[in-house]
């Protein structure tokens, strides 16, 4: 399931406020892994933003036209 930016957020700003994951997480149905991985990302987002600059696109290919050959 995904959730929302939103939620994403609501949730991190009240554990900040509230100090307590755990009663967050049972407040908003959430497993505590899968906020443990949003404060993760919310803590190092400029080094993952960094990171993904660096990485290289998919590359383009294009399509023979079978009817020559």
């Amino acid at each position: 399931m995904k959730h929302s930016i939103e939620l994403k957020e609501q949730v991190i700003k009240e554990i900040q406020e509230v100090g307590n994951i755990s009663l967050v997480c049972k407040k908003h149905g959430l497993k505590p892994s899968t906020v443990h991985g949003w404060l993760y990302k919310n803590k190092n987002k400029d080094k993952i933003a960094e990171k993904n600059q660096f990485t290289h696109p998919a590359p383009q290919y294009t399509l023979l036209n079978l009817d020559t050959f």
